[in-house]
């Protein structure tokens, strides 16, 4: 895999992340399918300029951050830095707050269950 493929991994997911899109959602946006995104963020597939277009159009970032890296200790560019980890932050904090809302709902769906479950069997006369 190149350093350039490598690149536009990471920062594919990193943008799609901070937009909260699904593999799903960037395809239809982008009118890809599901499979050539999921392939491209496995790095078994690398777009073409159109398809490349089509996902910053999607995804309303500039081209070059699809290619940025922001670990070069060349690129003196703080708001390009910035804007990255920005990204990669509010990605962070969006998977979180979904974790922790999938985690609750889940957990209070299951006492409800239980305590569903509890009234009908003290209910149920015994024979």
């Amino acid at each position: 895999m190149t350093k350039v493929q490598e690149l536009l991994i990471v920062n594919l997911k990193r943008a799609r992340f901070a937009k909260g899109f699904s593999q799903m959602l960037l395809a239809e946006r982008s009118n890809l399918s599901v499979g050539f995104i999921g392939d491209i963020e496995s790095g078994k597939k690398f777009p073409s300029v159109n398809s490349i277009q089509k996902i910053v159009d999607s995804l309303e970032v500039q081209p070059y951050e699809l290619f940025i890296d922001v670990n070069d200790s060349r690129i003196n560019c703080p708001m390009a830095k910035l804007h990255c980890l920005h990204s990669e932050l509010v990605g962070k904090i969006d998977e979180e707050i979904s974790h922790t809302l999938c985690k609750h709902f889940y957990h209070s769906e299951a006492n409800v269950f239980v305590e569903n479950s509890i009234s009908r069997n003290a209910t149920t006369p015994k024979g």
